[in-house]
């Protein structure tokens, strides 16, 4: 092969000149150009390749992300609105650690590759960026060599997949989500990310988790086949590191050929970063652990490196760089880097490119052998079906059966099936046809797209194929059936289309056992005669006036009367009717017309009374409303009534600002972020030291130190860093200072408690600030006396509490029955779930019960409701094979309750796009707030911090996800057709993981949090944002608080968390401010 004329070729003096804001410019023109490619579909131009080359990233353009900064503000304006949301984002999260290779730098590494032998073959980028080595690859070199890259910012792996297009760009991938064949790569070359911040991947590698320079390292180096080289640039962290667990790991698997060390300048001019990196070459191992490669690499030692007042401070460096001086070409010293003060660093002292070609003649010759690579050009991506799942029988446009293979380097693949007779071809395309009829038919009623005419349409032809298939072939689960199409992914979903099957009895079998012939039997499924899926809908079966207000109350959010009688087949002229069916079940307000009684007596009642007595005076009508409010106004609280912890936020600002002034004889200025729910102090003048330092402080944490803690709900800790010689760091806890640190903070809460009220000017003010602002609400009472339950067992009649609780289902459809045992609520959840099934709130709900209960409530719920149709896992359900066919019997039957154990809701997942959209929105909501905090305490360096906090949030909530384990492969859990989800004992899923700048304080619990209330979390997020913030989500459990605070405040996650969101409590911190106090306590 030839190199191809539509590869672009790097021109080494024509990249990453110029300062910042050329490289901006530069940066700017290269968006362009692939937008207008965009809208004209068509290729780069020669001259728009060479300005595509000069995209530089945005590593060393961090300010133009921060809209503070005066300097970029104008840029940032531009780049907003060049760039989509996702776009910018991707952007910004690169900062982190994108830095591009100098020319030189690239050049040294092909000539190190080339010397030692390597002529061409598969070879990887794990970080593409724009291309640097793929443009600047040899000619020789890239003339037998198949490029592939990944690039995880969108819009540079546009870039880069436009300057070449003959490279397999993997655009918009993380290297954790690139999947690679075992020994697959011949060669690997890059520039490694910087950073410090975890990567973890869902296949649970033995290097996931690790920090992104290691993990890039070490899934390289295991992708790469025996013999294989992978030359990379890499921070020299990696060597450097105390942690020398990476380092083991790759020693194992490859052989380290050769290493220098760049002066800090070598990325410099091209990428505007002064970072000393080392150039690393390393060899895969074969089977029997050769090559032998350079030893004591592994290990750490003390060098003496001289900082800037040219004295000589011990410093940590790798064993190899310690022992070959002559390989870090420049000069170690110890000064102001990157990141922090006294960093180690190396500094230029002669020509780099001179001695690179040096360092490159010290290297071994010709150890690499070529494996021959041409067959890889005959490998053709074959066009599939898109709907094909891996493992899945087809039929070609030949006519042929074929079974989708896995995809390599993300070609598409397929075997041809060979039949072992005519009949066997007959019975495999007729299931084929069958299944993929039946696909069609789940999308069409699942999606709300379609027309009834279509769906039943579809629904025929679906009978049509499953009837002639039955004439011909027999039932689908025979035993002929299911082996033939056993190896297919959605063998169990095609089963799923017969209940019940019995094989019957044959004649011969009959007269041997001696017992009478049966012939085989089958029951249909649900989905061949009715629907068993639904979209979002806005209406319900309406049958008695109350079934009206109920459907007012979901479809149009308030009392409507005139929809309740469109919906009850009454006219305008019959509303005082429906009124009176009502009865006390609603009231008309003043200002808001009727709503329900429920809501007209709770909330914030003393307003509405105050409406009420004034409405009264013009319309008597109003005299009941009187009536009825005057019965629930809650008295007013008196100060030995009402708490009041420091950092409450209904205290006013200058309250917090007399009680620095009392305690430290200082003056101070407080504001409350609502954001974060944090309040941050600033302190001016002059403090009193016998208070600040003596009756309410110490000389370690003043008085002031101390309250500012206690506001921000730390505890006080007395700690030392201390600086070891090489540059690292340790913090040791002084215990005796410490206690006698929390002995004043203590004093301090004491004292506020007592100083609060004794002036009494300041404590009326502030009782009737909590009178007036949280003393006003009464918590909605539910009364569902007024149910009536169609298809109950007449002989079992619900207890007062138990139809207090459906009535406040069907009303608020989000519910959590703390109740004690044996007080119903198996019962209570049944019912409210028939009801919602009856009204069409939920047409398929799913119960998810401790997996040992799953026959018990099946039992229980047929008691209660003896015609009810229920699908209940049975022990044998849980294993592997059963549970698919469950799976697939829930999508196909019109169940009034599905009931799964909680080991088989984990299972299912969601599709991967949704999961990935709901993480980003975890990410991002998190982030924001600590970005909101951080900002308004005038932090430094916002842009590379937040990126960093984002990236190590991601990190954990992907682990989270992988952990999960192994998920159905035949559907996903949008496809079960399910719109309402029960969840028994929800405190088997209470261990949710949160972030929290707070110290770590018993009642916090574990913030890491479980795999599967991680699941539930996003199953339930994508529950909300399918079916809107009235989808059902019932829950119950006896103790749905027994260890931490966090365990209430996941609850509310779980329950209420577009209500938290709106309210800007949906972030622990601001939660713990609002609702609870840190106390220290000795034990």
């Amino acid at each position: 092969p030839t190199r191809s004329k539509l590869d672009f070729v790097i021109d080494a003096d024509d990249i990453g000149q110029g300062g910042l804001a050329k490289k901006y410019r530069d940066n700017i023109i290269a968006i362009q150009v692939i937008r207008a490619m965009d809208l004209e579909d068509r290729l780069a131009t020669d001259g728009e390749r060479k300005q595509l080359a000069r995209y530089v990233g945005w590593g060393a353009l961090k300010g133009v992300f921060d809209p503070n900064n005066k300097q970029w503000v104008k840029q940032h304006l531009e780049l907003r609105e060049l760039l989509t949301d996702v776009e910018f984002r991707a952007a910004r999260k690169s900062t982190l650690d994108a830095h591009y290779t100098s020319p030189v730098v690239i050049g040294a590494m092909y000539d190190a590759m080339q010397r030692l032998g390597f002529t061409g073959g598969r070879v990887l980028e794990s970080s593409v960026g724009i291309g640097n080595f793929f443009g600047l690859m040899p000619t020789d070199l890239r003339n037998n060599a198949q490029l592939h890259g990944v690039e995880l910012d969108g819009l540079t792996s546009k870039l880069v997949a436009a300057l070449y297009p003959e490279a397999k760009i993997k655009q918009a991938t993380g290297f954790e989500d690139y999947d690679i064949p075992v020994d697959y790569f011949d060669g690997v070359v890059g520039n490694v990310p910087f950073g410090s911040q975890p990567v973890v991947d869902k296949e649970g590698s033995a290097y996931s988790g690790l920090s992104i320079h290691n993990y890039f390292l070490s899934k390289s180096i295991d992708k790469l086949r025996p013999g294989g080289i992978m030359a990379v640039v890499v921070s020299h962290s990696f060597l450097d590191a105390q942690d020398d667990t990476a380092r083991q790991w790759i020693l194992e698997r490859a052989a380290l050929i050769g290493a220098a060390r760049l002066p800090n300048t070598a990325f410099k001019e091209n990428a505007g970063t002064e970072i000393v990196a080392d150039i690393l070459i390393f060899q895969k191992r074969d089977n029997n652990g050769l090559p032998n490669g350079l030893s004591d690499w592994r290990e750490v030692m003390q060098l003496g490196v001289e900082n800037k007042a040219g004295e000589f401070e011990p410093y940590t460096v790798n064993q190899f760089f310690y022992d070959n001086r002559q390989f870090v070409l420049g000069k170690p010293s110890l000064e102001s880097g990157m990141y922090r003060a006294n960093n180690y660093t190396v500094e230029p002292t002669g020509d780099l490119k001179q001695q690179l070609a040096e360092w490159v003649e010290t290297l071994p010759t010709h150890i690499y052998e070529t494996i021959d690579r041409l067959a890889d050009s005959s490998l053709v991506d074959q066009d599939l079906p898109e709907s094909i799942k891996v493992g899945s029988f087809f039929v070609n446009a030949s006519g042929a059966v074929m079974q989708r293979g896995v995809d390599v380097m993300d070609n598409k693949s397929a075997n041809k099936w060979i039949p072992p007779n005519d009949k066997a071809a007959s019975r495999m395309k007729g299931m084929i046809a069958i299944r993929d009829s039946l696909r069609v038919q789940m999308r069409l009623e699942r999606l709300g797209q379609a027309s009834d005419t279509q769906i039943e349409a579809n629904r025929a032809k679906l009978n049509v194929l499953y009837d002639n298939f039955l004439r011909q072939h027999g039932h689908l689960n025979n035993q002929t059936n299911r082996r033939l199409f056993l190896d297919d992914t959605e063998s169990q979903l095609l089963q799923a289309l017969e209940f019940d099957f019995d094989k019957g009895i044959s004649k011969s079998v009959a007269e041997r056992e001696a017992v009478e012939q049966r012939p085989p039997s089958a029951v249909k499924a649900d989905i061949f005669k009715r629907r068993v899926a639904f979209p979002a809908q806005d209406y319900m079966n309406v049958s008695t006036a109350k079934d009206a207000l109920l459907a007012s109350l979901n479809y149009r959010g308030r009392v409507d009367l005139g929809y309740m009688a469109e919906v009850y087949n009454k006219s305008l002229s019959e509303t005082d009717g429906i009124l009176k069916e009502l009865g006390d079940v609603v009231y008309e307000d003043p200002q808001g017309g009727f709503v329900t009684a429920d809501e007209y007596l709770s909330g914030d009642v003393k307003t509405k009374l105050f409406v009420a007595q004034a409405a009264a005076q013009e319309d008597a009508k109003y005299q009941r409303n009187i009536g009825a409010l005057d019965k629930v106004i809650p008295k007013d609280k008196t100060p030995s009534e009402i708490s009041v912890s420091i950092g409450a936020a209904f205290v006013p600002a200058d309250v917090y600002e007399h009680y620095i002034k009392h305690i430290s004889g200082g003056d101070s200025t407080a504001t409350y972020i609502k954001s974060t729910g944090q309040w941050l102090l600033s302190f001016s003048g002059h403090a009193d030291p016998a208070l600040n330092a003596g009756r309410f402080g110490t000389s370690d944490l003043s008085a002031q130190a101390l309250f500012q803690l206690t506001i921000m709900g730390r505890g006080a800790i007395v700690k030392e860093t201390i600086r070891n010689p090489d540059g690292s760091t340790y913090t040791i806890v002084h215990e005796k200072e410490t206690a006698a640190a929390r002995e004043k903070q203590n004093a301090i809460k004491d004292e506020w408690k007592k100083w609060l009220w004794s002036d009494p000017e300041r404590a009326d003010r502030l009782v009737d600030i909590y009178n007036e602002k949280l003393n006003r609400i009464v918590n909605r009472k539910f009364d569902g006396t007024h149910l009536t339950f169609p298809g109950m067992n007449p002989g079992i009649t619900l207890l007062e509490h138990q139809k207090n609780g459906v009535w406040r289902g069907l009303q608020s459809y989000q519910v959590l029955y703390d109740q004690v045992v044996g007080a119903g609520k198996t019962f209570e959840m049944a019912t409210l779930a028939m009801e919602m099934r009856r009204l069409g709130i939920a047409r398929k709900p799913l119960f998810v019960v401790p997996n040992h209960l799953t026959l018990q409530w099946r039992s229980e719920f047929t008691r209660l409701y003896p015609g009810s149709n229920i699908l209940a896992a049975t022990p044998e359900d849980f294993g592997k094979d059963n549970r698919e066919r469950l799976f697939s019997k829930i999508i196909t039957g019109d169940w009034d309750a599905v009931i799964i154990g909680h080991s088989s809701l984990k299972k299912i997942g969601l599709p991967e796009e949704t999961e990935k959209a709901f993480l980003q929105e975890q990410i991002d909501e998190i982030g924001d707030a600590i970005e909101a905090m951080k900002r308004e305490r005038g932090d430094r360096h916002i842009i590379r911090d937040m990126e960093g906090i984002r990236a190590r949030l991601e990190a954990k909530m992907k682990a989270k996800l992988a952990s999960v384990g192994t998920r159905s492969k035949v559907v996903t859990f949008d496809e079960l057709g399910i719109d309402g989800i029960l969840i028994d004992e929800l405190h088997e899923f209470k261990n949710l993981s949160y972030n929290s700048t707070m110290d770590r304080n018993p009642g916090m619990g574990n913030p890491n949090g479980s795999a599967k209330a991680f699941d539930l979390f996003v199953k339930v997020r994508w529950l909300f944002d399918t079916f809107g913030e009235k989808a059902p989500f019932i829950t119950a459990t006896g103790t749905p608080v027994s260890n931490s605070l966090v365990e209430m405040y996941n609850m509310q996650r779980y329950m209420q968390y577009p209500t938290l969101k709106r309210e800007g409590l949906h972030v622990f911190d601001a939660w713990a401010k609002q609702f609870g106090s840190v106390e220290n306590v000795y034990e």
